[in-house]
């Protein structure tokens, strides 16, 4: 039997094939991704093909190329999940394809946090410790989505919230002094006119 005779019949006997060829082994990861786990250094076309059909077939590739690695979050964020140690670069692509990619990244840079707010600011509730800029950013597009930032608002957060919509004081856990007595001075002037 021919090598592609013996994969027609079952892709599974790829693993009876010593060196199989690249184009028996696109044929394979065509019709079945996660076969490319049984692959010993498969070609960067053999990858490309996998992580085409299935992004989250990267998972079996052992050191993908920067180029598969960005290709294949590129085309699912979340991908970002199966790889080891990504390069900035690659974190930025999976989260401009989807911002629940920060989900899988550790420590995001505040470039990459930003870019996941500005895609959906209601993510900034699943960012361990945003930086003040990313707070700001978004309350700036969203005042409300202040309330998933946490407990430990800075005050220069707390200052453009209720600059933006006084009511906002009302989802502040810990309002500093300076914060209430300007709450304190805008409700006594509405009441004066």
């Amino acid at each position: 039997m021919t090598d592609l005779e013996l994969i027609e019949v079952n892709l599974l006997n790829i693993l009876l094939i010593d060196n199989p060829s690249e184009d028996i082994q696109v044929k394979v990861v065509t019709e079945c991704p996660r076969l490319i786990q049984y692959l010993s250094n498969p070609s960067v076309r053999v990858q490309l093909t996998a992580v085409n059909i299935d992004p989250r077939s990267i998972r079996w590739i052992t050191n993908p190329s920067e180029g598969v690695q960005l290709f294949s979050v590129g085309k699912m964020g979340v991908a970002i999940q199966y790889i080891k140690n990504p390069s900035e670069k690659v974190k930025m692509t999976a989260v401009k394809c989807n911002s629940r990619a920060i989900l899988f990244i550790k420590d995001p840079s505040e470039e990459i946090q930003l870019e996941a707010i500005r895609k959906e600011p209601g993510i900034i509730a699943f960012i361990t410790n945003p930086t003040e800029k990313v707070q700001l950013e978004t309350v700036k597009i969203n005042v409300w989505d202040g309330a998933l930032i946490g407990t430990k608002i800075p005050e220069r957060v707390q200052l453009e919230m209720i600059s933006i919509d006084i009511e906002t004081i009302s989802i502040i856990t810990n309002p500093t002094k300076k914060v209430l007595d300007i709450v304190k001075q805008k409700l006594l002037k509405n009441i004066d006119q």
